[in-house]
């Protein structure tokens, strides 16, 4: 059984993908995300399937560009902090790779956003499996997970737990997508590596060469 994560981990964790992806961390506080909030629920005055403000502001994560938000005042657990921040950290790698699409296509284009959230969610069912030996039963049982619902269509749904099971089947196996999962699960390794699961790292020792050297 493997070692409860420490705070340390989580931020030895989130140092090195700033590091290697040039990320950022910051709360969501001041004016600008109060406009924001306000601008979410003039939008919903006309019609617009998304959330309060209050909750834009208050619950939900959000990566703009290379730096992600987190709600000003909300807890997190060491093993939620580097689930999460494995996440944001492939929107921002999503984002670097198309830096003048992503953003827009991510706004208005349900399908495109779904497979955005199909890669980053991947990052983070390694992640949890490399801690855990375990794989949640759907893209629901992640953390934030419901926030896929957030303007997607059923097909579009459909579509992220079919390719999520094809990444399981990969994952089980000891395969680790290329990316910030890598270097999360390197990066436990390193500094505690008594919180990986022994018989994931034993198969990711043998089936992704090079991540746990």
């Amino acid at each position: 059984m493997s070692a409860p994560l420490t705070q340390a981990t989580a931020m030895a964790v989130r140092e090195a993908l700033g590091a290697k992806y040039g990320m950022a961390w910051g709360t969501k506080g001041g004016i600008a995300w109060a406009a924001a909030s306000l601008g979410f629920d003039i939008a919903r005055m006309f019609g617009a399937q998304i959330p309060t403000g209050a909750r834009f502001v208050g619950e939900y994560i959000t990566t703009l560009g290379l730096t992600v938000f987190y709600p000003a005042g909300k807890t997190y657990s060491p093993q939620q902090l580097i689930e999460i921040d494995t996440h944001e950290t492939r929107h921002g790698h999503q984002f670097v790779a198309e830096p003048g699409v992503m953003p827009f296509e991510y706004i208005r284009n349900s399908r495109r956003r779904a497979e955005y959230e199909s890669a980053a969610f991947g990052d983070g069912l390694a992640v949890r499996w490399a801690l855990t030996g375990e794989i949640p039963a759907s893209v629901h049982d992640l953390p934030h997970g419901a926030l896929l619902e957030y303007g997607c269509t059923p097909t579009d749904l459909q579509m992220v737990q079919d390719q999520l099971e094809a990444v399981v089947t990969s994952i089980s196996h000891g395969v680790i997508p290329e990316g910030p999962a890598r270097t999360t699960i390197a990066t436990i390794a390193r500094v505690q590596p008594d919180a990986l699961d022994p018989r994931a790292e034993a198969l990711i020792r043998a089936n992704s060469p090079g991540v746990l050297s």
